[in-house]
């Protein structure tokens, strides 16, 4: 409860001033204390993060991936880049309203496959994250919610039921993906996908992705 309330109460802070010209970083150290995000080569793999982004607008791309990698407020890393380079695109119709990046799970790791496993996984992470994910949905009703976190949710079980419960959250909304959904029934990840079209998305009673 106290890691929930204290990211919410930053949280709430940030919204408040958007839009606007100050970006959006929550982001957690390995102590579980507030940090900055200004490391200069980017965020250390502990702690976590749950949200990046830069709004100029009511409809910033809002993006979903699996977990944070390295990015900062100081420090953008590929999957960032290539972000930014979709949320200025003309494919997503957002302008130049900017983008926000959300995870599956907040944990900070470049490597998916070293995320917590069964046992260490942290359920105040968890509840953390859905609520943040739940305030920016509510914040920007309209903004598009583009789904990119890959084959990578398949590393572990709980990335499924994080899914799900951020599904569930978002209601009727209308998903977006990268071209279209793998082999496997995921969104595309934007750092392994050469971007043609983004189009409209739609996901199963399993969770499982189809172009709608």
């Amino acid at each position: 409860m106290y890691l929930l309330n204290l990211v919410m109460k930053k949280l709430e802070q940030l919204l408040e001033e958007m839009p606007g010209t100050k970006g959006l970083y929550i982001g957690l150290n390995e102590t579980d204390e507030l940090d900055e995000g200004l490391e200069p080569k980017g965020s250390p793999s502990e702690g976590a993060r749950f949200i990046l982004g830069e709004v100029r607008g009511e409809k910033p791309l809002i993006v979903v991936g699996v977990n944070p990698s390295t990015a900062n407020v100081r420090y953008t890393d590929p999957t960032l880049r290539a972000v930014k380079a979709i949320a200025e695109s003309r494919e997503t119709g957002n302008g130049d309203d900017g983008w926000i990046v959300l995870n599956l799970y907040p944990q900070r790791t470049p490597r998916p496959q070293e995320l917590h496993c069964k046992r260490c996984v942290s359920d105040d992470y968890i509840d953390a994250n859905i609520a943040v994910i739940t305030a920016v949905l509510k914040r920007f009703p309209d903004a598009p919610l583009l789904a990119a976190w890959g084959d990578a949710v398949g590393e572990r079980a709980y990335l499924a039921q994080c899914r799900d419960a951020i599904l569930k959250v978002a209601g009727p909304r209308q998903w977006l993906c990268l071209n279209k959904p793998t082999r496997k029934g995921n969104p595309r990840h934007p750092l392994y996908t050469k971007v043609e079209k983004i189009k409209p998305l739609a996901f199963d009673e399993k969770g499982h992705a189809h172009s709608a």
